[in-house]
């Protein structure tokens, strides 16, 4: 018991970093293609998780932030399934909500919003600048 609220302390004392268990690859598939590109995910130190892509030649870099389901970019909501059943509370209250915003060093963005259940089922959506969709798959 002592553990688990130190490690709810130090995770709020150090930026609220977070990376569900046994994470470290991340694969993108666009929505109107069937090439999948591929990524790492790394916990660096306490409190920085950072997520790396490449997309047609291009790195795209940046850090991985937790976050409230009302502080996300959007996407699930413009862009998300319309026909998906709606969440029971017990499983919106084990939900983890993140984004990252990712750039390349040509100055390009990546946006994407990011939900695990409980730690597994670690998934999201990402747009880039040509308003091209991505669903992510964590691994």
């Amino acid at each position: 018991m002592r553990s688990v609220l130190l490690g709810m302390v130090l995770l709020t004392l150090s930026g609220c970093a977070y990376l569900p268990p046994g994470l470290s690859q991340v694969q993108l598939t666009p929505r109107n293609s069937d090439t999948i590109y591929y990524g790492s995910v790394r916990l660096e130190g306490l409190a920085v998780v950072k997520l790396t892509v490449e997309i047609d030649r291009r790195i795209y870099a940046g850090n991985l932030e937790i976050t409230r389901s009302n502080e996300t970019l959007g996407l699930y909501e413009r862009y998300g399934s319309r026909n998906a059943a709606p969440k029971t509370p017990a499983v919106l209250a084990a939900t983890n909500f993140s984004k990252a915003v990712l750039s390349s060093t040509e100055n390009r963005l990546l946006r994407c919003d990011f939900t695990d259940v409980g730690g597994t089922s670690a998934g999201g959506i990402c747009i880039d600048d040509a308003q091209r969709l991505y669903d992510v798959i964590f691994s």
